[in-house]
């Protein structure tokens, strides 16, 4: 080391130069990089006067001032910009899950208290992505309804979770006094006041107390609210109107396209947001034509309804489902009956567009067929398994082209003949919503304790939500900035755009040429298209829609009961755990996927 660079080291560096002409390059390269780490370190403490003050240090937020509660959200999303719902530790996925979105949320609003963010800034968790979000869901009785793909969209998605309630902390014991399910966690009656925060933390506690007031074996110990009367009893605080304001609360810090649409007071003392759910509704968007005609090329394009809705019908019941899923060996499932209370195509709206009317250049090729529609195939059930309703909407939109017959739903739900799925494409993730959750309120049809859960598959029941929600207010809903301006901005934005696309299609639908290019009386270029459609519907490649915004050309179409099958369920489970022994572990094989 050179005697400057040694100067240096030993803190001479305030001189107002260096000689440097004697130092070697590797010396010079360590000097670059010190002076690049101190100017890095300047910059990050340096504040400039002149852009305003540096920013407030985070107010001290004690959670065991705050009493909790159980509570289910009901909320919204578009998925398109989303890697799906779920969120796994450590898998860094290209978009952000809703999972994360909801948690970081939660977190910013102070409704949650993860013990791994004791002492954090809530406010570092906006530059964090990814694999770099530590989403902790311990203490918060945390449960999720439906985990849905990258892409798709729910509008009744359902989680359960325990937050922070406007009732404060201080304690007063009302004798004789019960209160509803779900309410507010207390510490016991020979609690002491320096005992309360670690009686708040406990929730094991909490639920076991909650668990005696619903049965009615002990009074309800209750917290006060500071900010109304030292003296409050149980009967002064609503729990509706004295509880913070959940809704407009997360709506404001999570993005747009993710909405807190209402919240439920009162759950079972054993509600799981997947468990206790009696049934889910999906739909599944779709137009006719479903993908562009081609002048005489038939009935290319449009959908035969009537045939798909016959198929749709065959879905009802209780069924062996296997056929219609993705088999995830890791979890070593062995029963895929569910039950199908609703399977229906339905017509939502038509739109007049020249590139599928019958009018001009166009109406020999559609057939005078008429307008543009929009319908959706809207499927409930009990629960449904991974991949399955992509599965079942793929089926029937080669029945709607007429590619398979409405019977081909039959046979696939016939495993003792067909115990081996064929590999088929099922349809695609962003036209899917998980429209809608419906709820038990029965102990007996929630989750149940590791010693309790019944044998086999545990039908909760079917029919309407028995959960009570309490929806965004008046003002909530329509004020500046309220739940409804927001969902405005986004719809607007979405009818200019579609608006823009559909004058374009028809400006160029209807154009033509003035000059005939017709030799000898034979448009060369309509001939070629006639050839084209002619190869198709004699053997060519196939156009088949599966649900994106175009058809695939597959080839010359080979029917589903001819294509090449998988493995059975048991040699697929088999396959996994010879080749991953260490990670089996045997499974509840009543679980469901969404």
């Amino acid at each position: 080391m050179t005697t400057n660079h040694a100067q240096h080291q030993h803190g001479v560096d305030n001189k107002p130069s260096q000689d440097y002409t004697n130092w070697s390059p590797d010396d010079m390269i360590k000097r670059i990089t010190e002076l690049e780490k101190m100017l890095r370190e300047k910059n990050m403490t340096y504040t400039s006067q002149t852009k305003g003050t540096p920013p407030k240090p985070q107010k001290s937020f004690n959670p065991t001032k705050h009493s909790t509660r159980h509570i289910a959200l009901k909320f919204a999303y578009l998925g398109a910009d989303y890697n799906g719902f779920e969120h796994h530790v450590g898998n860094k996925t290209p978009l952000p899950t809703i999972e994360e979105e909801i948690w970081r949320a939660l977190v910013k609003c102070r409704l949650i208290f993860p013990p791994s963010l004791d002492g954090v800034d809530v406010r570092q968790l906006e530059n964090l992505e990814g694999e770099s979000v530590p989403v902790d869901w311990e203490g918060c009785e945390y449960s999720k309804c439906g985990r849905t793909d990258k892409g798709v969209s729910a509008f009744g998605q359902v989680i359960g979770i325990r937050v922070r309630s406007n009732r404060k902390a201080k304690v007063k014991l009302v004798e004789e006094q019960h209160i509803g399910n779900g309410i507010y966690a207390a510490p016991p009656k020979e609690a002491g006041a320096e005992d309360l925060g670690a009686h708040v933390n406990d929730l094991d506690a909490q639920s076991r107390v909650e668990a005696e007031v619903q049965s009615g074996s002990a009074a309800a110990p209750t917290s006060l609210n500071d900010d109304q009367s030292d003296e409050l009893s149980v009967d002064n605080f609503d729990d509706i109107k004295d509880e913070l304001q959940y809704i407009p609360m997360l709506n404001k810090v999570l993005p747009p396209t993710i909405r807190i649409l209402a919240w439920c007071p009162s759950v079972p003392s054993n509600f799981d947001a997947r468990f206790s759910c009696k049934e889910r509704q999906y739909k599944y968007f779709f137009t006719n034509p479903a993908f562009l005609p081609i002048p005489n090329a038939g009935k290319e394009g449009y959908m035969n309804i009537e045939a798909t809705q016959e198929a749709a019908t065959n879905l009802l019941g209780s069924h062996d489902f296997r056929n219609f899923c993705k088999v995830d060996a890791s979890k070593q499932l062995t029963a895929f009956t569910r039950r199908i209370t609703k399977a229906s195509v339905e017509r939502v709206s038509r739109s007049e567009h020249r590139a599928a009317a019958s009018d001009g250049e166009w109406e020999h090729g559609f057939d005078g067929k008429g307008p543009m529609e929009l319908y959706t195939f809207t499927v409930q059930g009990s629960a449904f398994l991974w991949h399955q309703v992509r599965c079942m909407v793929g089926m029937l939109f080669l029945v709607g082209q007429g590619l398979e017959p409405p019977s081909i739903i039959t046979e696939l739900l016939d495993v003792e003949n067909n115990p081996r799925k064929p590999i088929y494409e099922m349809a695609s993730d962003k036209p899917l919503v998980l429209w809608d959750c419906m709820y038990s309120t029965s102990i007996d049809k929630g989750k149940f304790g590791r010693d309790e859960k019944p044998t086999g598959y545990v039908d909760r029941g079917s029919g309407a939500d028995e959960l009570t929600w309490i929806y965004a207010d008046k003002e909530a809903k329509w004020g500046r900035s309220g739940l409804m301006e927001n969902l405005w901005q986004g719809w607007r934005k979405a009818k200019i755009d579609e608006a823009l696309a559909g004058g374009l299609m028809d400006l160029v639908a209807g154009q033509s040429n003035s000059t005939s290019l017709s030799v000898n009386g034979i448009d060369e270029s309509e001939k070629k298209l006639k050839k084209g459609a002619r190869a198709r519907h004699g053997g060519g490649s196939t156009r088949v829609f599966e649900g994106d915004d175009y058809a695939k050309s597959r080839g010359n179409y080979i029917s589903v009961m001819k294509k090449e099958r998988m493995g059975t369920v048991e040699q697929i489970n088999a396959r996994y755990v010879a080749r991953k022994p260490a990670k089996f572990a045997p499974k509840d094989d009543s679980g469901d996927e969404q």
